[in-house]
């Protein structure tokens, strides 16, 4: 399961839904021409045998059906363009179009903090921020859905039959399936789906609305003739007929979502088990699915238009279910997940379960955040791990997520904790800096936040710097929800406390890089692709490898040695290493941004290329170890810790 393969496999299928997109668009205008070319003849012609006509029927004027085509375009159009940018804040928008509501992380609620947990111990194990976590109250079904332009903004969210019924095993299945969703592009392509089908959709809507509109008599058309009538008739035959062709843009619909769909949930139900290493977690899902009353229906209106991103079937069909179904049949997941799975003749809906270790954590005196036995990996598997994390990572993130004290996580969960987490992160060791850095908050924020910051940073010194990325990580939702001054503040406030002691170490670089991307209001949008060779960007590539080369070696020429594996791995022969010293910080801005317009395909040989430079001499440290992951998650490439 590669994840730069999945990526440029959902940017081709793009290609394909543009393809059935404007073979729908043509059969719809198609047969709006021939209800209006009908409705015109019959009218005409009913006409005529009633003498109201003079000189028989009158023969369509092309001009009428050429505006009718154009008609029909802008209004598919329209309604394309209109989902389109609704939906351009990625998941949180597809959340809210179906009136999910946001989970407040230190609510009392068993249910959602049991589901917060989950999410939060999956995001430190795959290597990319939390996603904001929603719950559809109303739904008793048992469903779930991811959705975002990428995993820097995705959201994740379930219904109240998911929390109500599933055990935390069968809801970490659910979670790890919804997250391969995120991990291998499928996100990306539903919320252009949904789109570009509502485009589709609109003509039904039209005539539908129009049709009502008739039968309330809110619809009059003026006369001076007996045949005042004839234009009513040609309203309704119209409107009847794009009724008609409404439902030929769901057949459509579904089809192209199902011809998308189905393959997908398989790949993301074997992933979801390489992950927790428990198939009886997602297969007991799928079969209280199969045994439950509501099923994985969905009754929230929107649904059918998100029917391809759910993690069970929300829509029943009744014809055509074998080309129809957006997911594979519960008994056949189960099968290929568990074969050797008891599918239960009944099942009673019971209370979550208290929280279980995740499948493989470490046993009670293991060092936290390492899985015991685990080796340095290669290189080769490093870049493998990108986006496909597995069970000893699941078991690393249980273990560090336990050992943040409950009060630093409890302030992460609300936004004014969440932004002293963030400055904890950057206070220094040294007495005299750190006496600077709190002055400093001190004057910019109000009340106790400098107080908040120091304990926070003093309650999390003894996990060391594997807990920087995690904590940032677990910050993000509270810190999106600020509003767009008190981001700017945040980021003025990071970069002053940075500056207290007159220079920016690889730490406090990497927690601006971060903070900066992911409170990024740009980044909710697709990344564009803008560079299909690795030419324009190999100074770019130079300046990471340099950097990445001087943090894991102290001399000069085994730093040289490992830019010279890196350098080879990207292809490129007679690049030399910069000297130390030689990166300025907008320099690498700049550098890793343009990064992040590189065809998915270059990514991973960029992923590739600073591996085989951190992993040259065989061990990563805990900097070099960090600093990779950054680089990797700054280019939309999620890498799990180096276990």
């Amino acid at each position: 399961m590669d994840f730069f393969s999945h990526q440029d496999r959902a940017r081709r299928r793009t290609g394909q839904l543009v393809g059935l997109f404007a073979l729908a668009v043509i059969l719809i205008v198609a047969a709006v021409n021939a209800a209006v070319g009908g409705a015109w003849l019959l009218v005409g012609e009913r006409a005529t045998s009633q003498g109201l006509a003079e000189g028989g029927t009158r023969e369509l004027d092309p001009m009428v059906l050429v505006a009718v085509t154009l008609a029909t375009l802008a209004v598919i159009g329209i309604g394309t363009l209109y989902r389109m940018v609704q939906l351009s804040r990625g998941g949180r928008a597809v959340a809210e179009l179906v009136g999910a509501r946001p989970v407040d992380p230190s609510a009392g609620e068993l249910g959602e903090r049991r589901l917060m947990n989950v999410v939060e111990e999956m995001s430190i194990a795959s290597g990319i921020p939390v996603p904001a976590v929603y719950v559809m109250d109303e739904e008793e079904g048992i469903n779930a859905f991811a959705a975002g332009y990428s995993p820097t903004e995705a959201v994740v969210a379930v219904t109240r039959g998911t929390l109500d019924a599933l055990s935390r095993d069968e809801l970490q299945g659910v979670i790890a399936h919804e997250f391969s969703h995120i991990f291998n592009g499928d996100m990306r392509l539903n919320i252009r789906i949904m789109g570009v089908l509502n485009g589709i959709l609109i003509i039904g809507a039209i005539g539908a609305h129009a049709l009502r509109g008739l039968g309330r008599g809110r619809v009059r058309v003026r006369s001076g003739g007996r045949g005042g009538g004839g234009g009513v008739a040609i309203i309704a035959l119209v409107a009847a007929a794009l009724a008609v062709i409404g439902y030929v843009g769901v057949f459509f619909g579904r089809l192209i979502k199902a011809a998308v769909s189905r393959q997908r949930e398989f790949l993301a139900d074997a992933s979801a088990v390489q992950f927790t290493r428990n198939p009886d977690g997602i297969a007991g899902a799928l079969n209280k699915i199969r045994l439950h009353a509501a099923g994985a229906l969905v009754g929230e209106r929107h649904a059918e238009e998100l029917s391809h991103m759910f993690f069970g079937q929300a829509m029943r069909l009744r014809l055509f279910k074998g080309i129809l179904a957006t997911h594979p049949p519960l008994e056949e997941r189960i099968r290929r997940i568990s074969p050797h799975f008891e599918l239960a003749a009944t099942t009673q809906p019971g209370p979550p379960a208290a929280p279980q270790p995740a499948p493989g954590t470490p046993p009670e005196g293991a060092v936290a955040g390492f899985a015991p036995g685990a080796g340095v990996q290669a290189p080769d598997a490093a870049v493998a791990s990108v986006g496909n994390p597995d069970a000893r990572h699941a078991a690393y993130a249980a273990a560090l997520h336990a050992r943040i004290p409950d009060e630093v996580m409890a302030r992460l969960h609300r936004e004014d904790g969440a932004r002293a987490a963030v400055c904890a992160l950057l206070l220094a060791r040294d007495a005299r800096t750190r006496r600077a850095q709190l002055d400093i908050l001190r004057s910019r924020e109000t009340g106790a936040f400098a107080d908040h910051a120091a304990s926070a940073a003093d309650a999390v010194a003894g996990l060391g710097v594997r807990a920087r990325l995690p904590m940032l990580d677990l910050a993000t939702p509270a810190l999106r929800n600020l509003a767009a001054h008190r981001r700017t503040d945040l980021l003025e406030t990071v970069n002053a406390l940075i500056a207290a002691d007159g220079r920016v170490s690889l730490g406090e670089y990497l927690v601006r890089l971060l903070l900066s991307l992911r409170l990024d209001a740009k980044a909710e949008r697709a990344e564009r692709v803008r560079f299909k060779i690795l030419e324009p960007v190999l100074p770019d590539c130079a300046l990471v490898l340099s950097l990445l080369a001087h943090v894991g070696q102290r001399d000069d020429d085994e730093a040289g040695a490992a830019f010279a594996k890196g350098a080879q791995a990207l292809g490129v022969d007679g690049a030399k290493v910069l000297q130390r010293g030689f990166h300025r910080i907008d320099d690498l801005d700049r550098a890793l941004r343009r990064l992040r317009g590189l065809s998915f395909a270059l990514r991973r040989r960029v992923v590739a290329a600073c591996s085989e430079t951190v992993l040259a001499d065989g061990k990563a440290t805990e900097r070099e170890s960090e600093l990779l992951r950054a680089v990797c998650e700054f280019i939309d490439c999620p890498m799990p810790p180096l276990v």
